[in-house]
């Protein structure tokens, strides 16, 4: 993969509030013009308005200028994302954007730490810009780490406007000093749902097949990102053909699995059917 473009800050040091994105859906344009305006008419503070600008971008809501067509539908069916199934669908987003989002990527998709500390993950962190030949300063890798915990990890916190956006999620907890990984009890993730989420991890696949090492272990990991065992990705993946009219298979042979994949859907259309089945 081409690291070219890395980003590991511009979030202010917020982390993304659960009432964030639904603010800016419903105020997109006046989020990104005139910043005096959008702290009036938003009621947040400059550099949270600076913040959510960025995550905007992190979550990869907009083309060019405009909010894209996955953005439009997931907001639309769910304004105030109550839904996990939209949260799951954001946190995907999020994490396959290497170049806006590099360590929400590289955690969920390149390092599979099951439980780390803060000092651990950023020895990690940069070990990896070294690697790479990126500099970044040791504050800012800091602050873009301590961001990624408080995004994920599981509180009672129940007011909309200071809970982080994926708390829900139940993806992170935290033990001591140590942050623990649930591979065991994350939040429901509906079968609808994570076909569309496996349709956008292959969405630059070219080939007609896709091994399950790939969806585990690959530079895109699915098992990783969603923080399931390989007994639950394979269940998962096992429906496939199902819902799809037998346009995907999940076959095994000779001790190779794989997915065989008829023909690709259009992705807005996946998506539109997580919001008809009911999302979680």
């Amino acid at each position: 993969m081409n690291f070219k473009k890395t980003s590991f800050s511009g979030h202010e040091k917020f982390e993304c509030k659960a009432s964030w994105l639904p603010l800016a859906y419903q105020n997109i344009d006046i989020i990104r013009g005139d910043i005096e305006t959008a702290i009036a008419l938003t009621g947040i503070g400059s550099n949270k308005v600076k913040s959510l600008r960025q995550w905007i971008n992190k979550f990869a809501l907009l083309e060019d200028t405009e909010l894209t067509e996955a953005a439009k539908l997931i907001f639309s069916k769910d304004p105030y994302l109550e839904k996990l199934d939209s949260l799951w669908i954001l946190h995907a987003h999020l994490t396959q954007n290497h170049e806006k989002a590099t360590l929400y990527y590289l955690f969920f998709n390149q390092f599979f730490l099951s439980s780390f500390t803060k000092d651990s993950l950023l020895h990690k962190v940069q070990q990896w810009c070294d690697d790479h030949n990126i500099k970044m300063s040791s504050n800012t890798l800091e602050s873009d780490i301590a961001v990624l915990t408080k995004m994920y990890l599981k509180n009672d916190e129940k007011n909309q406007f200071s809970a982080s956006i994926f708390h829900d999620l139940n993806i992170l907890h935290k033990i001591d000093n140590e942050f623990v990984v649930n591979l065991k009890n994350p939040a429901a993730l509906s079968d609808e749902a994570f076909l569309y989420i496996f349709f956008y991890f292959i969405r630059n696949h070219k080939e007609n097949t896709i091994s399950i090492k790939d969806l585990q272990y690959g530079q895109n990991s699915l098992q990783q990102t969603l923080c399931l065992t390989e007994e639950r990705l394979l269940e998962k993946l096992d429906k496939l053909s199902r819902l799809t009219n037998n346009q995907i298979a999940y076959q095994e042979a000779a001790g190779i699995k794989q997915i065989y994949i008829v023909e690709k859907p259009k992705e807005i259309d996946v998506l539109t059917k997580v919001y008809e089945k009911g999302a979680a």
